[in-house]
């Protein structure tokens, strides 16, 4: 949880909050989606609307963003990662006001259109 002293009060923003803003940086980014590693964890996913495969760690003031994804083959790996870690790192930065130190990448899947 990110945690801000205002002048009138006090910001928490809860890291369910950051998973949510990663989520929707996603649609932003063609060739790119979030990995479920089972079944189980897909239905979870959907149902409690939690994404298993976004883990955020904050200290005081920054935010670290890890992603599981799958790539549509055919996209370059490098440059699509690249462009998913400028646009999580905007979105966060750009919502909570808070600072994402990095933004981490495991590929775990290709996407194979049919």
């Amino acid at each position: 949880m990110l945690q801000k002293h205002l002048d009138k009060g006090d910001l928490y923003i809860f890291d369910d909050v950051i998973k949510y803003i990663t989520s929707i940086a996603f649609s932003e980014i063609d060739g790119v989606e979030c990995s479920s590693t089972t079944i189980k964890s897909k239905v979870l996913d959907t149902i409690i609307g939690n994404p298993s495969n976004i883990n955020i760690k904050t200290t005081k003031e920054e935010v670290s963003v890890q992603l599981k994804v799958s790539i549509r083959l055919g996209k370059n790996i490098p440059d699509t990662i690249y462009e998913l870690q400028s646009v999580v790192k905007n979105h966060v930065e750009l919502f909570t006001g808070f600072t994402v130190s990095e933004v981490n990448v495991l590929v775990d899947g290709i996407i194979i259109d049919e």
